[in-house]
């Protein structure tokens, strides 16, 4: 038999090595040493199996002995090579329309408060638990979808995401359906049911948010997991600012909310198809370094992360700032009405605000992705988000200047909404290789503890408006007889629904809530890349192979 040559009995030897660098790679510094004596053994353990080889190197030798290339390319074929697969962009696709769909059942009353309160007949507080009620439901199911997503894979925990979603549509639907609406059982039946419908919507949100982390780490490579985390976080956002647009386009008066609310089940029943069709949980080769090593188990991953001191304070920063951007989302509507400003009006700058912030996500998505300075990117947009949110605060009760409103708002957006891609990044980077899931999991779950605390604070902080207001808005479109659509005397008057207040003291406490989360961010963060880490080591890896066949092949 031919003697194998060294050149033949180096692949399987590197597919080993390849293999043990790169789990070892994700373990202490401590271990460095059991790695060495690991590779010692895989090499011995090469020499005795290389004989062995011999034929199939041999015919294979054979098989290209005319062309040198050849051979190199087919020794080299035996090392894991990792790759991306174009159906990514599809399930990048359906993972923005899903989060579109909830962002827009999401705040689907916010922008019509007055409107929903005179058709369901309750007060403008009871419409502010159809947003909150965002909050308080995906804090109860968070933790399942952290361990669904992390035990089951992306298919089970999207399509999931996608049921409850349109489900819950289709139930706020339904509550306007005459018999449910004008119930002689309880006359609130018909809110109670839209209420159940937009709770069971809210279960969807951990499964569609905590998603495009894991999406990004297992389907992207190194250069493009910024650019998908921040499309698919930002898509539900995106949905917020249609919302905001539509919902005061379509209900102009009260009769309109059952027009509104089966147009929006359209986006959800897209979602469930899409999810359908193009959903899987990991590619046959995984699409870069990092995305080969096994995460830890999930409750040794969540202890992990949890003690981890550096995300324990990007999980206050973050929940302190995205808390405040969904608190200002939810109270805008009221903030401005009274001082000329109407729901189109608000609605129109709203979209303008999340379309801006979309635009300044994506800029950062792509800055962190090429140059990897995450949290010197994220100090200078946050300085400018704290500059445009006080500026507003300071013109909001202006009456009739528009453009001195709309203009800080859309500046608020474009720097603020740059920390989202920033932060869920940095999650993945201080707590790897714990699963992704697990720490945009929690970074979400902050986020909606501090958006309820926040949106409760902002009403109790509401005053009344000593002065004469020359051009209210909040109580336009609402019907001058007190009645119901159902034929009986309204249980409340007009006025309770348009009554205006001042929102001031709300808008200051989100600013100074804000220059905390600023002080942790600048000063007190000390982040550690430990993926980046895991990937360099694996680039050196790789060039130091390709310099031993070069030099064999030489």
């Amino acid at each position: 038999e031919p003697r194998p040559s060294l050149m033949e009995s180096v692949p399987l030897q590197i597919v080993k090595l390849e293999k043990a660098e790169q789990f070892n790679s994700s373990e202490e510094v401590e271990e460095e040493e059991e790695q060495g004596d690991s590779n010692s053994l895989l090499l011995l353990e090469d020499t005795e199996n290389s004989s062995d080889m011999g034929n199939q190197n041999t015919r294979r030798e054979e098989k290209h002995s005319d062309d040198k290339s050849g051979i190199n390319l087919s020794t080299r074929s035996q090392e894991v090579e990792h790759r991306v697969y174009p159906i990514r962009w599809f399930m990048l696709a359906a993972m923005i329309v899903l989060n579109i769909s909830n962002g827009m059942m999401w705040l689907t009353f916010a922008p019509v408060p007055s409107l929903t309160a005179e058709y369901y007949q309750v007060t403008l507080s009871d419409v502010d638990w159809f947003s909150q009620s965002y909050f308080v439901a995906s804090l109860l199911i968070g933790f399942i979808a952290i361990g669904v997503l992390d035990v089951f894979g992306l298919r089970i925990a999207v399509f999931l995401g996608a049921f409850f979603n349109l489900f819950g549509a289709v139930l706020r639907y339904i509550s306007t359906v005459h018999p449910i609406l004008c119930s002689s059982i309880y006359d609130k039946s018909g809110f109670m049911v839209a209420m159940i419908g937009q709770i069971i919507s809210s279960f969807a949100q951990p499964f569609l948010l905590y998603a495009p982390t894991k999406l990004a780490n297992t389907w992207f490579g190194s250069k493009e997991r910024g650019l998908c985390t921040n499309l698919a976080s930002v898509a539900n956002p995106i949905g917020i600012a249609v919302a905001q647009l539509l919902s005061p386009h379509i209900v102009t008066e009260t009769s309109k909310v059952p027009t509104m609310l089966w147009i929006y089940i359209l986006p959800a029943g897209l979602g469930v198809i899409l999810s359908l069709f193009y959903y899987r949980d990991h590619p046959p080769v995984p699409p870069s370094a990092s995305g080969d090593i096994e995460h830890e188990p999930f409750f040794k991953g969540l202890k992990k992360t949890i003690l981890n001191w550096n995300f324990v304070i990007l999980l206050s920063f973050w929940g302190i700032a995205s808390g405040m951007l969904n608190a200002f989302l939810i109270i805008i509507p009221q903030y401005l009405c009274p001082y000329g400003y109407s729901n189109q009006d608000v609605g129109l700058w709203g979209s303008l605000l999340i379309f801006c912030g979309l635009a300044g996500a994506t800029v950062a998505g792509i800055l962190i992705d090429y140059t990897k300075l995450f949290k010197e990117i994220g100090v200078v947009a946050f300085t400018f988000a704290i500059a445009c949110l006080i500026w507003f605060v300071e013109v909001a009760t202006i009456e009739n200047e528009p453009v001195l409103v709309a203009f800080p708002l859309c500046l608020f957006g474009f720097f603020g909404f740059s920390l989202l891609p920033i932060s869920m990044e940095l999650g993945i980077e201080i707590t790897y290789p714990v699963s992704e899931a697990t720490s945009s999991g929690l970074l979400w779950s902050a986020s909606q503890i501090t958006g309820i605390i926040f949106v409760s604070l902002s009403q109790v902080l509401v005053q009344d408006i000593s002065h004469e207001l020359h051009n209210n808005q909040c109580g336009v479109g609402l019907s001058t007889a007190n009645s119901t659509f159902c034929g009986s005397s309204s249980n409340s008057t007009v006025s309770d629904n348009s009554k205006p207040g001042d929102w001031t003291n709300g808008g200051l406490l989100l600013v100074g809530m804000t220059v905390i989360a600023y002080i942790l961010f600048t000063l007190i963060l000390r982040p550690t890349y430990k993926r980046l880490d895991v990937e360099k080591k694996a680039k050196r890896d790789k060039e130091e192979r390709e310099d031993v066949f070069n030099s064999v092949n030489e």
